[in-house]
């Protein structure tokens, strides 16, 4: 997403042990990749951050949207650094569940309302960073 450094990705990858080819297949070099921000201000702001970032190989669209509107039917990773309260996370949930893709993987940085996803029972955890190892 935009601001993401591909040396962020890359540790992620390495921790999650997926392979940082196909993390960067997939987040970097994907046909499409889709921001979500709610504020009109900060969408500006991350289409100006992707306006910047040469090395995307992707089409990148930043929507002006709620992420319990969108719709995550085609998406294949979601990258989350703690977007959103614990009242909106189970409905965000709901509606990733709702899009029936069983190939996602969800990443979720800074994971302040971990509950909400162990409340919900079509999540499997894979693997858990140590806090403050990114």
């Amino acid at each position: 997403m935009p601001g993401l450094e591909l040396s962020h990705q890359e540790q992620i990858a390495e921790q999650v042990e997926i392979p940082s080819d196909a993390l960067r297949r997939d987040i970097q070099a994907a046909p499409e990749l889709t921001g979500i921000e709610l504020g009109e201000d900060l969408a500006a702001i991350a289409r100006k951050n992707v306006n910047k970032t040469p090395r995307l190989k992707s089409s990148v669209d930043i929507v002006h949207q709620t992420a319990t509107e969108f719709d995550y039917a085609s998406t294949t990773v979601i990258y989350m650094y703690n977007p959103f309260t614990d009242a909106i996370m189970p409905e965000f949930l709901d509606r990733v569940r709702k899009a029936g893709n069983r190939d996602l993987r969800l990443i979720y940085v800074n994971p302040k309302f971990q509950f909400c996803f162990e409340a919900v029972g079509w999540l499997k955890k894979y693997h858990e960073l140590p806090a403050g190892s990114l």
